[in-house]
C-alpha cells in the first residue's frame, strides 16, 4: 500500500514492522488492563469464597471446642461422683468412736441417712449442670458388720449443646457411681 503511494518497497516493510510493533505493544497494554480487570473480579470472588469457607471452619471448630468441654464436664461431674460415693463408703466402713469409759475406739456403724447427708456435703455445690433441678440421689444398701456396704451415687446431669443435637433421654445423661466395701 506504501508502494503505490511512493514510499520504497523496504521502506514499506519496516512501516508495516513499526505498525505491527505498536500494534502488538498497544494489543499488550489492552490485554494487561483488561487481565487486571479480571484479577481485580477473582480477588473479590475469592474473598466471598474465602468467607464462606470460613463459616464452614468456624462452624466445624465450635462443635469441636463445645464438644470438649461438654466431654470434660462430664468426666469432671462422673470423677466427682466416684469420689463422693468411695468417701461415703469409706467413712461408714471406719467410723469409729473413741469410748473414754473403756479407754478404746468402738465401731458404731453411720445410719443410712448420716451417710446421704455426708455424700450430699461433700458434693455441695460442686456438681455442674445447666439445669438447676438436677440434685444426686444417694443410695445406701446395708450398713451391718460382715456385710458389704454400697453406697450408690446417681446424677442427672444436662448438657449444655449434646441435649439439642441428639435428643436422648429426655436431654439428660445419668452418670451413675457405687462403691462396695465391706464392714469389719
Amino acid at each position: 500500500m506504501l508502494a503505490l503511494i511512493g514510499y520504497s518497497n523496504e521502506t514499506a516493510v519496516w512501516f508495516n514492522r513499526i505498525l505491527i510493533m505498536s500494534a502488538n505493544r498497544c494489543s499488550y497494554r489492552v490485554f494487561s488492563k483488561v487481565q487486571h480487570l479480571f484479577q481485580k473480579q477473582s480477588i473479590k470472588s475469592s474473598t466471598g469464597q474465602a468467607l464462606v469457607e470460613f463459616a464452614f471452619i468456624l462452624l466445624l471448630f465450635l462443635i469441636l471446642i463445645f464438644g470438649i468441654i461438654e466431654f470434660s464436664l462430664i468426666m469432671y461431674n462422673k470423677a466427682l461422683l466416684t469420689n463422693a460415693s468411695r468417701e461415703g463408703a469409706r467413712q461408714a466402713v471406719l467410723y469409729r468412736f473413741y469410748n473414754q469409759a473403756t479407754n478404746t475406739y468402738e465401731y458404731s456403724p453411720l445410719t443410712a441417712g448420716q451417710i446421704k447427708t455426708l455424700v450430699s456435703n461433700y458434693l455441695g455445690n460442686a456438681l455442674v449442670s445447666f439445669d438447676d433441678s438436677d440434685k444426686a440421689t444417694v443410695d445406701v444398701v446395708t450398713n451391718q458388720r460382715e456385710n458389704p456396704l454400697t453406697v450408690k451415687v446417681t446424677f442427672p446431669y444436662t448438657p449444655l449443646v449434646l441435649a439439642k443435637l441428639a435428643n436422648f433421654s429426655n436431654g439428660k445423661i445419668n452418670l451413675s457411681s457405687t462403691a462396695i466395701m465391706r464392714v469389719e
